[in-house]
């Protein structure tokens, strides 16, 4: 029988979203799978790994009272303020589940996690320090886990669009584009394809309606892949 951290690992993984432009782990997804109960099993997980992070946080944790930080209550569960879906996603994914201790305690919600990827200069190194407590005297391990949290973090923390105003992206975010198609194009005189727009190629997408927030149309828009930009 499998561990509950590995198998959550597992189920996470099953709930990828890929349509070969783009990979990430939607926020709907994570919110219908991560229920009370499921999110209890995973915390109380026995294997020794997570018995041993658990300790780092001390010996008198009741974990019945972090289920609630994680998924927001019976009214906040759309409120990405109150909740730790995605937070908690992405520790199991990086074989850490029981560092949403240290993650909730300094009050890492859905929200925030966000911003690490939006706004990059709000993370750093020293803060997967601080919320796993003693861990990283065990160098080789929180290397690891600091890896595996770094380059999995996009995947999680995708961009809501929720304003029409210019916003700028790093290259290194996944924006909740699905169905993207390159438009714009003709052929040249050497029979060859080539673009028809002034700033560069031309894309038609939709978004992942997780994400889209406009207050507008859910229609098709279009981007130019020099800039990521809403």
């Amino acid at each position: 029988m499998l561990e509950a951290c590995r198998e959550a690992r597992y189920d996470i993984e099953d709930r990828l979203f890929d349509d070969k432009t783009r990979a990430f782990f939607p926020l709907d997804r994570l919110r219908k799978y991560f229920t009370p109960e499921k999110v209890s099993e995973i915390l109380h997980c026995s294997c020794n790994q997570c018995q041993e992070d658990k300790r780092l946080y001390g010996t008198q944790i009741n974990l019945k009272t972090f289920v609630n930080d994680i998924v927001g209550g019976t009214h906040s569960i759309n409120d990405l303020r109150r909740t730790s879906f995605s937070v908690f996603g992405l520790l199991v994914f990086s074989e850490h589940p029981l560092f949403i201790i240290g993650f909730l305690r300094h009050k890492c919600s859905d929200s925030f996690l966000e911003s690490w990827v939006t706004h990059a200069s709000l993370f750093s190194r020293e803060d997967l320090e601080t919320y796993t407590g003693e861990f990283k005297r065990n160098q080789s391990g929180f290397e690891r886990f600091a890896r595996r949290f770094a380059s999995n973090l996009p995947k999680f923390a995708i961009p809501h669009m929720e304003t029409k105003s210019f916003r700028q992206y790093d290259a290194s975010v996944v924006l909740p584009f699905v169905e993207e198609v390159k438009i714009g194009t003709r052929v040249d005189e050497n029979g060859h394809l080539t673009s028809e727009g002034a700033n560069g190629t031309v894309y038609a997408f939709k978004f992942h309606r997780e994400y889209c927030k406009f207050r507008v149309s859910r229609g098709l828009v279009s981007w130019e892949d020099d800039t990521h930009h809403s």
